[in-house]
């Protein structure tokens, strides 16, 4: 599937499977369901965006994006994340950037693993519940609000919160990789930690 500069409207459901190319920055998917990505690996996900207004799962490969490329999360109910394949490349992420819009009334369900270049959204927070959610990578636009547990994972990856706020009413769990503080403060239940001066 080439998108070449143009833009493919879903009312529905969207199943990607086999070999996807988004090169431009032009190149718009806009799907009003949900999304199933089975993608070969030699997929080319490196600029444009897709908008998803329902939940996003990948069970069965690794997506890999990086560039400009935007996954944009458009639901004005909660959207519910399935990433369980993981990546072990510190350069390619499942998305490069993920938006999330109308952020302050609604949540984002994590599943399982988020690996973002960079995590932005149209109001203060990003709301995440997780279960059983895990952090690869991501660089923080905009604070986070995490409901539940949160691990974080993977050799050379890294979560950088960018001077901005981690609420975590939870657990954290580092596994592996680095967390950079940035003169931000990382809030967990029941007492607050500043890293500013870590």
């Amino acid at each position: 599937l080439y998108i070449n500069k143009g833009t493919m409207n879903i009312s529905g459901d969207a199943i990607l499977c086999s070999y996807v190319e988004m090169v431009s920055g032009s190149d718009k998917m806009i799907i009003g369901g949900d999304l199933d990505l089975k993608l070969d690996s030699d997929t080319k996900l490196t600029a444009g965006s897709i908008e998803c207004a329902g939940d996003i799962t990948s069970t069965s490969t690794s997506i890999l994006s990086n560039g400009t490329f935007k996954m944009i999360l458009t639901g004005e109910t909660d959207q519910t994340l399935n990433m369980n394949a993981y990546n072990t490349s510190s350069t390619n992420y499942h998305f490069a950037t993920l938006d999330v819009r109308n952020s302050d009334s609604r949540k984002i369900i994590l599943k399982d693993l988020l690996d973002v270049g960079e995590l932005t959204c149209d109001g203060k927070a990003v709301n995440i519940t997780s279960s059983g959610g895990r952090l690869v990578n991501a660089k923080l636009r905009c604070d986070v609000n995490v409901s539940g547990n949160l691990i974080t994972c993977g050799d050379n990856h890294v979560i950088d919160l960018n001077g901005h706020t981690l609420n975590i009413n939870g657990n954290l769990y580092q596994r592996s990789g680095t967390i950079l503080p940035n003169t931000c403060l990382l809030y967990t239940s029941p007492s607050p930690r500043d890293l500013s001066t870590s």
